[in-house]
């Protein structure tokens, strides 16, 4: 391991994906009555975390087809760190419901099963 910590000073594992659904702590600007702490039950974009760095959208695409979310999803935003040429080991991936949000969060919850090797796991 290389002994790197997070932001609470644990130590990293990065061996397993970490999903989380991903909840804006502000309101987009341009619609002002949305409401930033929406009930679980209305979550439809979820994080998943510990992405290997070498992973690039059509992986992140091909993982969910594989894992049985194919055509659940209409949006994928996987940041780049354009000086390294690699994504920053995370994605948002907006489902189609909320119902695909829980179970991707559920099946991919721990997931290690990577195409690419990767010093995550």
């Amino acid at each position: 391991e290389s002994g790197m910590l997070n932001r609470k000073g644990k130590k990293k594992s990065g061996s397993v994906a970490a999903v989380e659904p991903a909840v804006n702590s502000e309101p987009p600007k341009s619609e002002p009555e949305a409401n930033p702490s929406k009930e679980r039950s209305e979550w439809v974009t979820i994080m998943l975390r510990n992405l290997p760095n070498d992973y690039s959208r059509d992986d992140v695409i091909e993982l969910l087809n594989q894992q049985g979310f194919g055509g659940g999803f209409d949006f994928i935003y996987l940041p780049i760190d354009f000086k390294r040429c690699a994504s920053l080991g995370y994605v948002f991936v907006n489902m189609t419901s909320n119902a695909l949000a829980e179970k991707v969060f559920e099946k991919l919850q721990g997931f290690k099963e990577w195409k690419l090797a990767s010093q995550k796991g």
